[in-house]
């Protein structure tokens, strides 16, 4: 008796399986606008077409990831207020935005540096021994020391902080950060100032200041070895430098 060559049991023909992706009959999810990948200037792959039509990618948070898409810059005061209620999802917002630090001094810290210095004349009118001339040079003072920290913070903390963090320091992003960290000290001064019955509440407020620099410092990536330190260094330079100016200008003009 002749045996017949027995064909294999699991001998699955994938002819049929490759035609489904062949140049005749694509792949339905490659079948997108070409004008919308073009305006994005992603690649054709299936992740890259959903990252273009605005799908976050939670595993990549590079510059050269959120670079590629071009997004309109967001509201400096809405992202301060993000940052400040959500801190995380803060911070990414604002790096992704691709805020020019002009536009954010422009539009949010320096306003938020006025308004403090503002609400200073506020304390006429629970304070009868100060003079209209002295409060004046309050005002001014802070707003200096304010300013002054906003420049001076790269400078003074280059020694004591990692690269990473320095080298953020040196971007558009990193400038942001310690103007959003500034105008959280701004906007806490102005409510001191007009809420003096709170001011022993008012006065801890520049702990939730930290909690964002910590949550920042997670954000841009700092070795888990240098976090503990580097959110130290940055929060005695955030709070510590406006209070220095603030005494060293205090004693000059006054």
């Amino acid at each position: 008796m002749i045996m017949q060559e027995e064909k294999p049991l699991y001998n699955i023909d994938t002819r049929e399986e490759e035609s489904l992706y062949s140049l005749e009959e694509a792949d339905p999810a490659a079948e997108v606008d070409e004008g919308a990948r073009s305006r994005v200037g992603v690649g054709y792959g299936e992740e890259d077409m959903l990252y273009a039509f605005g799908r976050k990618d939670p595993e990549d948070d590079s510059e050269e990831s959120w670079q590629t898409v071009v997004r309109k810059p967001g509201n400096p005061v809405n992202l301060l207020v993000k940052v400040m209620f959500r801190p995380v999802e803060g911070w990414k917002a604002l790096k992704r935005s691709k805020l020019s630090p002009d536009k954010m001094g422009l539009w949010c810290f320096l306003p938020l540096c006025l308004m403090a210095a503002a609400s200073t004349f506020a304390v006429l009118l629970y304070e009868a021994d100060d003079t209209l001339g002295e409060v004046s040079i309050q005002a001014l003072v802070y707003l200096m020391s304010l300013v002054f920290s906003y420049f001076i913070f790269p400078v003074a903390g280059r020694p004591f902080l990692c690269d990473r963090i320095n080298e953020t320091l040196e971007t558009g992003f990193g400038k942001n950060m310690v103007m959003v960290a500034l105008s959280t000290l701004a906007l806490f001064r102005v409510f001191f100032n007009l809420l003096p019955w709170m001011q022993p509440v008012i006065v801890f407020m520049p702990l939730w200041t930290i909690y964002m620099i910590h949550r920042g410092v997670a954000v841009i990536k700092v070795p888990a070895d240098k976090q503990a330190m580097s959110t130290v260094i940055c929060s005695i330079l955030t709070i510590g430098l406006p209070m220095m100016f603030e005494w060293i200008l205090d004693m000059v003009f006054v």
